[in-house]
């Protein structure tokens, strides 16, 4: 029988010593048969018992003693220490009075940050009438090992466990991407999969070092009076949700175009309560058709003046109900940037061209602009 023992722990050697000479004295005057304990192992462990003699420092480790008593009940006293370069450490005497049986005892320690070498846990013990003996257990203070800096291993390889992911980027532009131009090279996460060895960046800047077209002051390039693509990133830093992260909408490994209910993760009224009015919500005009108009170039353009309209969304979000066309841009070193905001003839005249919605003008817009939201 195995028990863990919880003893009481005082000060060491005055209570043994003072314990250990009396008990002496009445075993002689009665005679008994004189009752004795031995340690069967001394052991170092990490906290959670399994042995081990490597540590690092700043460890937390563990000495476990197992021992017996023979015999009638006895006192039992252990006590150690712990002796390394930077690390000395008293182990407090433990005393209990103990049948006949096998026990366990422990003490935790901490290993202090600048110890290092071969250590020594050495466990001193007494019976009733025993003479003291001393038992040890040695173990090495190490610094770990580096890991080897991971490397590339190829999208065909993370396609092995993630293959539902593969699948989703089939119909994706970012099929073209490697997997590691974003997660860093999967080496080590191969070897030991876990999501502690392999980057997951949700960050917008992660998306930026590709949707952008490098300006140093994330200004949005225009030209014809669009704007011209792939500036997502820099758009987002101008146009009033700079905290945004990309990946709170959009679904990464997903294609917008060909999969748009799987790549937009949540809707805008997740955060926003306002509704629009009737007219519009029967006409199934949604929250992007004007705050996420087809400001953008990517290939094509149609419409002219007012009611000019590109083939891709803007990410600027934020309408200036008063601004005139002209305002949404500026020019500067010889080039024309947008402002941080989008102007009425996108966000009402790009369907109120006569095509989709009944034709108006510029200054309609403006007058019906503040009934959008109206109930």
């Amino acid at each position: 029988m195995m028990l863990t023992i919880f003893f009481r722990r005082y000060a060491f050697p005055a209570v043994v010593l003072a314990v250990c000479l009396v008990p002496v004295m009445i075993s002689v005057q009665t005679g008994f048969c004189a009752e004795t304990m031995s340690v069967d192992e001394v052991l170092t462990t990490d906290p959670g018992g399994t042995a081990t003699t490597v540590f690092e420092p700043g460890d937390d480790m563990r000495v476990k003693v197992d021992f017996s008593v023979d015999g009638r009940m006895t006192a039992v006293f252990l006590w150690g220490e712990i002796s390394a370069t930077n690390f000395q450490e008293t182990l407090p005497a433990e005393y209990a009075f103990l049948p006949a049986g096998s026990y366990t005892t422990t003490w935790d320690v901490s290993i202090p940050a600048n110890a290092s070498g071969t250590a020594t846990a050495r466990i001193s013990f007494v019976g009733i009438i025993d003479a003291i003996s001393t038992r040890e257990a040695t173990f090495s203070i190490t610094e770990a090992t580096p890991d080897e800096p991971p490397v590339a291993v190829g999208s065909e390889t993370c396609k092995l466990c993630h293959a539902d992911i593969a699948e989703d980027l089939q119909d994706s532009l970012h099929v073209f991407i490697d997997c590691e131009n974003c997660h860093g090279p999967g080496s080590n996460h191969v070897g030991s999969p876990s999501k502690d060895n392999i980057i997951v960046d949700t960050s917008a800047e992660l998306c930026g070092r590709c949707h952008t077209r490098g300006d140093s002051q994330n200004r949005v390039e225009a030209e014809d009076g669009l704007i011209k693509h792939n500036q997502q990133f820099d758009e987002l830093l101008t146009g009033g949700k700079a905290a945004f992260k990309c990946v709170r909408c959009h679904n990464p490994h997903v294609s917008v175009q060909n999969n748009p209910q799987d790549a937009i993760i949540i809707d805008c009224t997740t955060c926003h309560t306002e509704t629009i009015n009737q007219f519009h919500i029967a006409a199934g005009v949604d929250c992007i058709d004007c705050h996420m108009p087809l400001a953008v170039k990517k290939q094509t353009s149609t419409g002219a003046g007012d009611n000019l309209k590109g083939d891709t969304r803007a990410h600027l979000y934020s309408v200036d109900t008063a601004a005139e066309p002209a305002a949404m841009f500026f020019q500067e070193d010889g080039k024309t940037y947008t402002n941080g905001f989008l102007t009425l003839n996108f966000t009402c005249l790009g369907c109120h061209d006569g095509s989709f919605g009944r034709a108006h003008d510029f200054d309609w817009a403006v007058q019906a602009a503040t009934l959008i939201h109206a109930d």
